[in-house]
C-alpha cells in the first residue's frame, strides 16, 4: 500500500462510516478494485477507532451530560437528571445485542458474505429499507423512549450490521424511525450506540493489530489513513446530518442502488 491509497481508503472509511451506505462495503469494494491486502482486522479496530475519536468529539457535549448526569441520579436520586440515566441505560441495552451477535456471528458472516456480488446484493436492500422510511418523521423524543425501543434498535444493529452491505448507522436509524422516533433522536441515538461498539472493538483487537506484519510493516501508511479518516469522519456525519433534517434519505437509497448494481452486473 503506498500512501495515495492510504488517503483513498482514509477518504473512504471516514466519510462512509457516519453515513447509510455501509463503510465495510465501500473498504472492501476499493481495496479490491485498487487490488490491496486489508486484513479485516486492519479496518475494524484502526480506521474503525479513527471514526470512533471523530464521532466522540462531535457528541463529545450530549456524551459528557448523559454520563455526569447518570451518575448524578444514582448518588442523588434528583429527577432532575432521571433522563440522562435513562439515556444512559438505553445506550447499555442497545449495544447488549451487538456484543453478543458480535461474538457468535462475525466470522460466520466474515466467511460466507463478504463476496463483491453479495455485497451488491445487500447494497440494495440498504437502499430499500431506506426508501421505506424516508418521510418518516415520528413523535418520539429523548424523553419518550422506552427499554424496548432501545432493544429493538439494539437487536437490528446486532444482527443486521455485521453484514457487508448493510449500514449500521442506516440500520439502526430505519429501525428507530420505524418505532416512530423523531429524526434528531434516531440520529444521534444511532451514534450514541456507534461509541461503545467503536471502544470495545479497539480494547478486544489492538493485540492483534499490533501483531499483524503488515502493520508493522506499514506503520506510515496506516498513520496517514488514520488522520485522514478522522477528519473524513466528521465531513460524513455533517453530510448525514444535513440530509436527515432535510429528510432526504432517498439520496442515500440511490447511491445504494447504483453501486449495488454496478456490482452486480460486473461481478
Amino acid at each position: 500500500m503506498n500512501f495515495l491509497q492510504a488517503i483513498i481508503l482514509g477518504i473512504i472509511q471516514g466519510v462512509a462510516e457516519p453515513i447509510p451506505v455501509s463503510s465495510s462495503a465501500q473498504t472492501i469494494i476499493a481495496s479490491f478494485l485498487m487490488k490491496i491486502e486489508t486484513p479485516g482486522i486492519l479496518f475494524e479496530v484502526f480506521l474503525n477507532f479513527a471514526s470512533f475519536l471523530a464521532i466522540l468529539w462531535l457528541t463529545r457535549n450530549r456524551v459528557y451530560k448523559i454520563i455526569k448526569g447518570a451518575f448524578l441520579y444514582i448518588g442523588t436520586k434528583n429527577n432532575r437528571f432521571v433522563e440522562d440515566f435513562k439515556m444512559a441505560l438505553y445506550v447499555i441495552i442497545g449495544t447488549i445485542p451487538a456484543v453478543i451477535f458480535g461474538f457468535t456471528m462475525k466470522d460466520i458472516i466474515d466467511a460466507y458474505l463478504d463476496r463483491v456480488s453479495i455485497i451488491g446484493v445487500f447494497l440494495i436492500i440498504t437502499g430499500c429499507l431506506l426508501f421505506l422510511v424516508r418521510k418518516l418523521r415520528g413523535r418520539k423524543d429523548e424523553t419518550s423512549m422506552t427499554w424496548k425501543d432501545a432493544l429493538i434498535i439494539g437487536l437490528v444493529q446486532g444482527t443486521l450490521s455485521l453484514i457487508p452491505g448493510i449500514s449500521r448507522s442506516g440500520s439502526t436509524i430505519v429501525a428507530a424511525l420505524l418505532i416512530g422516533l423523531k429524526r434528531e433522536t434516531a440520529f444521534y441515538y444511532s451514534f450514541l450506540l456507534y461509541l461503545p461498539i467503536g471502544l470495545g472493538t479497539m480494547i478486544l483487537g489492538y493485540k492483534d493489530l499490533i501483531a499483524s506484519p503488515l502493520f508493522t510493516q506499514n506503520i506510515p501508511e496506516y498513520m496517514v489513513m488514520f488522520v485522514v479518516t478522522f477528519f473524513a469522519t466528521i465531513v460524513g456525519f455533517n453530510i448525514f446530518k444535513s440530509v436527515m433534517e432535510r429528510g432526504k434519505l432517498i439520496y442515500f437509497s440511490i447511491y445504494c442502488w447504483i453501486v449495488g448494481s454496478i456490482l452486480l452486473i460486473m461481478f
